[in-house]
């Protein structure tokens, strides 16, 4: 009897269509794999995508980054204005991905939080990933985000890596991610390549 209640109090909520009047095909694929707020994919479409090159066997770059401090910078601003910038900062990287290499089909993550991960698909030479992932780290420093009239500088930490054949996407993964944090105990801002095997 209670389900039922329940049930009954969903449909008069959403409506007989789930709350989907009015939504495409198109817009409800785009709610599944974005992020509501950076409009960045989400990780469901950043595990499919890995899932795909994986099965592949192609080799694949992969960063992945966090905003330094950013936990300080919501306290200090307003977590308003760390939205407001970490839609800025996917932003800088969408924009700066697309310079680098514009024939690539790049996949920007929001991975959790103030974490970015980007799956470089075409990107088999770690030295080229390497300089993406350092364009990014200096597009990131250059861009002068704004809080109202005042400047704020913002940086980020980045580990980059190539997977090597037969290795899969959660090792690559667990190796850039370690790579991210020595960027982080190295004092931040900077680029931390993961070498197979290293």
């Amino acid at each position: 009897m209670e389900n039922k209640i329940a049930e009954q109090i969903i449909r008069d909520e959403l409506g007989p269509n789930g709350g989907l009047e009015g939504k495409s095909v198109a817009e409800l694929e785009r709610e599944n794999v974005r992020d509501p707020l950076t409009g960045a994919y989400n990780r469901r479409k950043y595990d499919t995508e890995i899932q795909k090159l994986d099965k592949k066997g192609q080799r694949y770059g992969l960063i992945m980054a966090d905003i330094d401090y950013f936990r300080k910078f919501n306290k200090k601003y307003g977590r308003p204005a760390g939205d407001s910038v970490l839609i800025e900062v996917f932003r800088v990287f969408s924009d700066n991905l697309n310079i680098a290499i514009p024939e690539e089909k790049d996949i920007v993550v929001r991975w959790g939080g103030e974490e970015v991960a980007v799956i470089l698909p075409e990107i088999q030479d770690l030295n080229i990933a390497k300089n993406v992932a350092e364009r990014l780290r200096d597009a990131v420093e250059s861009a002068g985000f704004k809080i109202g009239n005042k400047k704020v500088d913002l940086s980020i930490s980045l580990g980059v890596g190539i997977n090597e054949v037969g290795e899969n996407g959660k090792v690559l993964e667990k190796r850039v991610d370690a790579a991210l944090n020595q960027s982080k105990k190295g004092g931040r801002n900077m680029v931390t390549v993961s070498e197979y095997g290293k």
